[in-house]
C-alpha cells in the first residue's frame, strides 16, 4: 500500500460497531505514543496517530474491549489505523490517564467536561476516577461551582456534588450571570440546588425573627431600664434588609460580611429615648448573629 494512500478504519462509538474503510494521507505519530512494539494505531480527528498496546485499551476501556472481541475481519487485521473522532490534544490526555503517564493540570472546566464526555463514551472508569479528583481543585470550585456540581451529579458522585454545592451559596441563582451554567444541570439536580438556597433563606429569616434569641422581636418591646415601650424600628429594618441580602447578594451572608456593616453598628448603638439606656448587648447580639449564619445549611441533600 502506498504511503500516501494509507487505508484507515473510521470508528465512532456512537455509530455501528462495524468500521468503514476510506483513504487518507500519511499520518504523524505522537512522540509520547510512538513505540514500534505497540500493536494498535489510533488516529485522531486532526491526523495525529498514537501507537498503543491493545492490552492497555482492553483493560481500561469497555468499548475497546468489546471492539477487540469482534470477528477478526471487523478489526485491525492489517494494522490499519483506527480513526477516532476526537482531537489529538484531548485523546492524548485520555491515553495518558490510562497508560500511567504524566497528565497536564486539569484546571480548565471546558476541557474537563470534554474529557468526561469522551471517557464516558469509551467506557473508561479509571480515567473518570482521575477526573473525579480533579474537579475538586480550589480554582474550579471557586470559578465554576455550578458546572462542577453538574458533572458530579451526572455521575452520582455525591460527596463531590455536596462540596460543589457548598461553593454555590455565594451565588444568586436567579442572576443572569449564572443562567448559562444552570442549563448544564439536570432538572432534578437543579431542584435540589434551588432547595438548598431556599432552606438557607428560610432558616436565616427564622433565626432573625426568633423571640428566644433576640428580645427585640418581642411585641410590645420594653426597655430593661425604664420599662417603657420600645418600637425597635432600626432592628426590624435591619432584618428585612438582611433577608433581602441572602437572596440578592448571598455572598454577604456566606462571608458574614454583614457583621461588619455600618447599619449593624447603628442598631447596636441604639438607646432608649427616655432613659438613654443602651438597648442591645453588642457582644451577645453579634455572637447570636454569627451563630445563625454559621449554622445555615451549606450543601445539598441526597436521599440515601
Amino acid at each position: 500500500m502506498a504511503s500516501e494512500n494509507i487505508a484507515k478504519i473510521v470508528i465512532d462509538p456512537k455509530e455501528s460497531s462495524s468500521p468503514s474503510i476510506c483513504l487518507s494521507p500519511s499520518h504523524r505519530i505522537h512522540s509520547s505514543f510512538s513505540s514500534e512494539d505497540a500493536d494498535i494505531v489510533l488516529r485522531s480527528q486532526d491526523g495525529v496517530s498514537f501507537r498503543v498496546y491493545s492490552i492497555v485499551l482492553k483493560q481500561a476501556s469497555g468499548w475497546f474491549r468489546s471492539l477487540f472481541q469482534l470477528p477478526q475481519s471487523s478489526q485491525t487485521a492489517t494494522n490499519d489505523p483506527i480513526d477516532i473522532p476526537e482531537s489529538s490534544d484531548l485523546f492524548f490526555i485520555l491515553l495518558s490517564m490510562i497508560s500511567g503517564l504524566e497528565i497536564p493540570r486539569l484546571d480548565d472546566i471546558d476541557l474537563i467536561e470534554n474529557l468526561v464526555h469522551v471517557a464516558e463514551k469509551y467506557d473508561m472508569p479509571g480515567a473518570l476516577s482521575i477526573i473525579r479528583f480533579a474537579i475538586l481543585q480550589p480554582t474550579l470550585l471557586a470559578t465554576h461551582p455550578i458546572r462542577v456540581y453538574a458533572i458530579a451529579c451526572r455521575w452520582g458522585w455525591k460527596k463531590e456534588a455536596k462540596i460543589a454545592s457548598s461553593h454555590t451559596i455565594m451565588l444568586d441563582l436567579l442572576s443572569v450571570s449564572v443562567m448559562q451554567d444552570l442549563r448544564k444541570v439536570d432538572p432534578s439536580d437543579l431542584t435540589r440546588l434551588m432547595l438548598l438556597h431556599r432552606r438557607r433563606r428560610d432558616e436565616f429569616r427564622n433565626g432573625l425573627d426568633s423571640t428566644d434569641i433576640f428580645y427585640a422581636n418581642l411585641i410590645p418591646g420594653r426597655c430593661s431600664g425604664c420599662s417603657g415601650d420600645i418600637i425597635h424600628d432600626k432592628w426590624h429594618r435591619l432584618k428585612y434588609e438582611w433577608i433581602a441580602a441572602i437572596e440578592q447578594t448571598p455572598i454577604d451572608v456566606a462571608s458574614k460580611d454583614l457583621l461588619e456593616r455600618l447599619e449593624l453598628e447603628e442598631v447596636l448603638n441604639s438607646k432608649c429615648t427616655r432613659c438613654q439606656k443602651k438597648l442591645y448587648n453588642t457582644e451577645g447580639t453579634i455572637s447570636n448573629l454569627r451563630e445563625i449564619m454559621e449554622n445555615l445549611p451549606n450543601e445539598v441533600e441526597f436521599d440515601d
